[in-house]
């Protein structure tokens, strides 16, 4: 919490203070907090706080199944992440391409609680998607060929199945 410099009572602050982090969607999406597998650990926050480490490009928030992630973004955003400093972006897997949703953490986490996310990912969702994506463990996604951006016809006529750890 000390080397994110927020405060517990944003919402950032509060979910990593609070929480391990959010599985929704029935896993489908993990939301970083904090303990061991949280924030700290997916961007590589040192074990000490050191007040020189700053995350000038941003902050992974979430994976999820599929290989999409959320990232906030830093006063100094990578040169291939749309969106302002301190907004939220997505790395779509459908398109493998970052997007800007230009909401901040806040209203992001809002967003994600009302569920309204999950129809973004209906165009990769296939026939029994819901019992084949049900059997990964919270550090591991599905590997979908040929993927989603190649455009071969419908999700449910990839092969698709359990990857490896998602940080490795």
């Amino acid at each position: 919490m000390l080397q994110l410099q927020v405060t517990a009572r944003s919402t950032l602050g509060a979910l990593t203070l609070h929480t391990g982090g959010l599985l929704l969607d029935d896993g489908r999406l993990r939301v970083f907090g904090g303990g061991p597998a949280g924030l700290g650990r997916v961007n590589r926050f040192p074990t000490t706080f050191d007040p020189g480490r700053h995350p000038g490009t941003g902050l992974v928030l979430a994976h999820d199944v599929l290989g999409g992630v959320f990232a906030l973004n830093g006063h100094g955003p990578a040169a291939s992440r749309p969106g302002a400093p301190g907004q939220v972006t997505h790395f779509a897997p459908d398109s493998l391409a970052w997007e800007a949703l230009d909401v901040g953490h806040s209203a992001w986490t809002s967003w994600l609680l009302s569920g309204q996310w999950t129809s973004s990912y209906d165009g990769l969702r296939w026939p029994g998607w819901r019992e084949e994506t049900a059997a990964p463990a919270a550090d591991q996604g599905i590997a979908m060929y040929p993927l989603p951006l190649v455009g071969a016809g419908p999700p449910g006529c990839r092969g698709h199945q359990p990857a490896a750890r998602l940080d490795a």
